[in-house]
């Protein structure tokens, strides 16, 4: 019903007490999950996982397109270069702010 309104999940994020930002068995499968109901729609699902280091560090963000769990990284202004492209040609930058 959500997505015949266009609304969509685009990302999930949620902590680990712990201080290396790493997605658990069932993280990688809701990922998955979501980004393969999803297809079609939009090309990867966001998911974001914040630790008990300080910001940067602990913040990781991957992207699951429903094939590939990739880690995600910070742009450097408004593009990729080309090397930051997974297997798939797939960027693997993605824009976003921490410490707001």
């Amino acid at each position: 019903m959500r997505f015949q309104l266009g609304l969509h999940c685009v990302g999930l994020w949620h902590t680990h007490p712990e201080p290396l930002p790493q997605p658990s068995p069932d993280d990688k499968a809701l990922a998955r999950e979501h980004a393969k109901s999803a297809r079609g729609q939009w090309t990867g699902l966001i998911l974001a996982i914040v630790v008990t280091r300080p910001m940067p560090a602990g913040l990781k963000v991957w992207v699951d397109d429903g094939e590939e769990l990739w880690p995600a990284e910070p742009c450097q202004g408004t593009r990729a270069n080309s090397s930051s492209t997974s297997r798939l040609g797939k960027s693997r930058c993605i824009p976003w702010v921490t410490g707001c």
